[in-house]
């Protein structure tokens, strides 16, 4: 592939002797402002305070009812 830049400003892109139409891409603007440290940390303990680790599904939960581990049709374990 070959790259003419005329006098002019024109581009013109060549292969194998003919010319190719394209298109230029402007490049994409940032979606959020870069954040230092501080704040990265600051926004991760946020984060991690509002979190709940303690979950316990309820007695009737389907979990429960499963039947993991234990000896089913014949007597072949399922894990």
């Amino acid at each position: 592939m070959v790259v003419h830049q005329h006098v002019d400003g024109v581009q013109e892109l060549l292969w194998k002797g003919r010319k190719l139409d394209y298109s230029a891409m402007e490049k994409p603007q940032r979606q959020a402002p870069t954040a230092d440290g501080k704040e990265v940390n600051a926004r991760v303990d946020k984060a991690l305070a509002g979190r709940t680790t303690s979950y316990k599904p309820a007695a009737d939960h389907p979990l429960h009812k499963m039947r993991i581990g234990r000896i089913l049709n014949e007597g072949r374990a399922v894990l």
